[in-house]
């Protein structure tokens, strides 16, 4: 279903603070002053999904990103976003080699991410 993850890597924007803005009706240095902690939280989470991998726990990868693609749609971060989508439905579906996969493109859209608001 979102294959385009993994074959097109950076096809979807890595950060869109305009969009979030908008659909917020906040400024951008309101929606700023949420990264931080936005990034905190996926870094922690990306650490109990690789721990959750490794024991074989599918239902708390789904958890976590679950939660995740809440914190990436609050600050703009739509191709982090999409990938903790597919992420959790891999997950539900009990699918291991599918979850990998999305772990390894969660990590690549975040360092696209982290590299992206470090410019701002």
């Amino acid at each position: 279903m979102f294959d385009f993850c993994l074959d097109s890597p950076g096809s979807t924007p890595v950060l869109d603070l305009n969009r979030v803005c908008d659909y917020l009706d906040m400024s951008v240095e309101e929606v700023m002053l949420f990264i931080p902690g936005a990034m905190e939280e996926i870094g922690l989470r990306l650490g109990l999904i690789g721990t959750a991998m490794l024991s074989g726990n599918l239902s708390d990868i789904a958890l976590h990103s679950h939660t995740l693609k809440s914190v990436t749609a609050s600050i703009g971060a739509p191709a982090v976003h999409v990938a903790f989508v597919a992420l959790e439905q891999a997950a539900r579906n009990n699918d291991p080699a599918e979850c990998m996969q999305y772990i390894r493109v969660l990590k690549r859209e975040t360092e696209r991410l982290t590299s992206e608001i470090s410019r701002l």
